[in-house]
């Protein structure tokens, strides 16, 4: 499982020809320049500022009306057992940022760091509408109705409608760090938590 795992989780050993090697190059350069922490640029210092006790008990709120019975992680926690911990105390361990293979713990921090991400990209407005991923309240069946929507209008007018799908399994592992953080920061999602 660990191969597994080591081989999504980092860049391929082979450059895929498809790739632009010269902007790769540029781009590790322009990573080597930035400053490590980058600064936090988001109007609220989203991705800086402490977590807060408000924060955890919306994550709490969160987990409990989105599926509290989920399986135990290879920690042997459950998110009853999270769930439990007082306030207080999750904040402590979530200073530490520890990061284990899908645990509950792991999930929760996460869910606040996902929530800071949004916060600062809403803010940004980097996010275009027409995004499904990272809206509130959008669900990829709203994708289905869109092409539906598509689908019939062509019809109608009489015109043809060209669709593409992209099968994107497997995208993390074909992503260049390098280039992920030099397009976050240009941005302006940048920080200590970001990186």
């Amino acid at each position: 499982m660990s191969a597994d795992f080591e081989a999504r989780l980092n860049h391929p050993q082979i450059t895929p020809r498809s790739f632009n090697t010269d902007q790769l190059a540029f781009n590790a350069r322009m990573d080597r320049e930035l400053i490590h922490p980058p600064p936090d640029t988001s109007p609220k210092q989203s991705y800086t500022r402490d977590i807060t006790i408000e924060e955890i008990e919306a994550m709490k709120r969160h987990i409990k009306a989105h599926g509290i019975d989920t399986a135990i992680g290879v920690d042997g926690f459950s998110y009853k057992d999270c769930v439990a911990i007082p306030n207080e105390k999750l904040l402590a361990f979530f200073f530490y940022r520890l990061i284990a293979l899908e645990c509950c713990m792991l999930k929760m921090l996460t869910l606040i760091i996902d929530r800071r991400i949004r916060e600062g990209a809403e803010a940004l407005g980097v996010v275009p509408v027409t995004q499904n991923g990272f809206q509130d309240n959008l669900r990829t069946n709203d994708n289905v109705f869109v092409l539906q929507c598509l689908i019939d209008k062509a019809e109608s007018l009489g015109k043809p409608l060209y669709v593409a799908y992209l099968d994107l399994k497997n995208a993390f592992p074909g992503t260049d760090r390098s280039t992920l953080w030099v397009q976050l920061a240009a941005m302006g999602i940048s920080g200590p938590m970001i990186e």
